[in-house]
């Protein structure tokens, strides 16, 4: 079983989007679920083009992933900066 620790907010926001590009199921649950990450947030994508974690998790064609974060509630319709939308 891995261990995860808690971070700071900015390390553990910016986190999820790593997580959902490389297809990191657990660690994209237990952001969401133990440290209480918005599945819809923007505000922290590591790029800055205002793409939620749902945009990465699509962007690495992981299945799981964004299966997982649309029954959590993770908007599909969402538009980044360039009027893309994840799926």
């Amino acid at each position: 079983m891995e261990t995860y620790f808690r971070g700071s907010v900015e390390c553990v926001l910016s986190d999820i989007f790593w997580a959902s590009a490389k297809g990191d199921l657990r660690r994209v649950k237990f952001l969401v679920e133990v440290e209480g990450v918005s599945v819809n947030d923007s505000s922290l994508d590591p790029w800055n083009m205002q793409q939620t974690p749902l945009h990465w998790a699509s962007k690495g064609d992981n299945a799981a992933v964004i299966e997982y974060l649309i029954s959590q509630g993770a908007n599909p319709r969402t538009l980044d900066e360039n009027g893309s939308m994840p799926l």
